[in-house]
């Protein structure tokens, strides 16, 4: 059986995908809210929104392609901590334990 990618993620990601476009939605909302007086602008503004959209869209079908096709050896152990069902905790577990090996990595080096 295939491993589904989170939704609860793909959600995240999407809210995130347009924050990280301010540089749309921003002037987007602006537009929309003199809109209410000028049509022109109100649609100018809406087009950035949804340009917005789409490509937050865009971004997060594209994450999830990847992850899930990914032949990489080094993503392996990202891609089943995603892909599980308890996807937060297993990645949680997975950053700190690579944090851990990190620091006892780098005490070895001081040590030599």
């Amino acid at each position: 059986m295939e491993k589904k990618y989170p939704k609860d993620l793909f959600i995240m990601g999407f809210f995130l995908s347009l924050i990280r476009h301010f540089y749309l939605l921003l002037p987007g909302i602006i537009l929309c809210i003199v809109g209410i007086w000028d049509n022109v602008v109100l649609i100018i503004g809406l087009s950035f929104i949804i340009l917005d959209i789409i490509l937050s869209l865009y971004e997060q079908f594209r994450n999830q392609i990847v992850l899930k096709n990914s032949n990489n050896p080094q993503m392996a152990p990202f891609r089943e901590a995603i892909l599980s069902e308890d996807w937060r905790k297993n990645l949680k577990d997975l950053v700190e334990s690579r944090i851990h090996d990190d620091e006892s990595h780098r005490i070895d080096n001081i040590e030599d």
